[in-house]
């Protein structure tokens, strides 16, 4: 019984250290024709949403998309 407790402790504890952070490939969220607004950005800071800003493009994870989209719309 205690070898079970302390395996599903250790799944548990491990499953929720791998899928807390973003591991995805960047994707374009807003730019092109777009502005990128302050308020933006300060929602995807708020919500721990790393972003990265290049050539007046704003790129997200993959993974985050559907976070985005729940904070920010």
């Amino acid at each position: 019984m205690f070898l079970l407790c302390i395996t599903t402790l250790t799944i548990v504890i491990f499953t929720y250290l791998t899928t807390r952070g973003y591991s995805g490939e960047y994707v374009q969220l807003i730019g092109n024709n777009n502005s990128i607004y302050p308020e933006y950005l300060g929602l995807l800071e708020e919500n721990n949403i790393p972003y990265k800003v290049k050539n007046k493009k704003l790129y997200i994870p993959e993974d985050a998309f559907d976070k985005v989209i729940y904070c920010c719309s």
